[in-house]
């Protein structure tokens, strides 16, 4: 099953977590009284305003062709007033992962575990996979497709597994595996925060345990 990657809502406020530090206000369909006379016939999906260029900003799901087709239509638009700037954000569609069977997601726990002495960072990465996984048996429907870290810290916090606390670690602990898996190979994870990160994964399985359909 494809499922996209990411709300419109979810792009629009990464976006604006970007620019409203830079002295921007962005207003979500802005009504035709906001747009300038160029765009009165056209809704973009949100608009930025308060410091120079403005922004129109549009959200496209799809293909890479799509995006472009769209970009080069609205970027006519923008020829002759240098004041405003087109922001065309491409959100991918994806796979839904489907969830793997308990005994392998122990397994590779295990492997982490077997391997946390000598090679921490391959441990943690190990130990990331198995927990999202876990959580993917646990909660099908919600965690079914790749998440940033955060979003995975928030659904077992939001649903009873973890603690505000554990939540908290676990997100210190995502940014360190994204850190790594992007290639900050200098970040090797303490002993510390691979037996947190394991105990995690181990705690989520306990949760299975009583789980007759997670647990199969």
């Amino acid at each position: 099953m494809n499922e996209l990657m990411e709300t419109e809502a979810v792009v629009l406020d990464r976006i604006e977590a970007d620019l409203a530090p830079k002295g921007y206000t962005i207003t979500r369909k802005p009504q035709r009284s906001e747009l300038p006379d160029f765009l009165q016939d056209f809704q973009p999906d949100a608009i930025a305003v308060g410091a120079h260029p403005n922004y129109v900003i549009e959200v496209v799901h799809g293909n890479q062709g799509r995006i472009a087709d769209r970009k080069k239509v609205l970027q006519k638009r923008f020829e002759e007033h240098s004041d405003w700037k087109l922001i065309v954000q491409y959100v991918p569609i994806r796979e839904t992962l489907e969830p793997v069977n308990r005994a392998r997601v122990e397994t590779t726990l295990k492997q982490a575990k077997a391997i946390s002495e000598t090679e921490k960072q391959g441990a943690f990465l190990l130990g990331w996979a198995a927990l999202e996984a876990a959580t993917r048996r646990l909660e099908p429907t919600l965690a079914g497709r790749p998440s940033q870290y955060g979003g995975i810290a928030n659904l077992l916090v939001s649903q009873g597994y973890f603690t505000q606390e554990n939540g908290m670690r676990l997100r210190e602990l995502g940014k360190l595996r994204n850190e790594i898996t992007h290639g900050a190979l200098d970040r090797v994870p303490s002993a510390e925060q691979v037996d947190e990160l394991l105990a995690f994964g181990d705690q989520l399985l306990a949760h299975q345990d009583g789980d007759p359909i997670a647990a199969e």
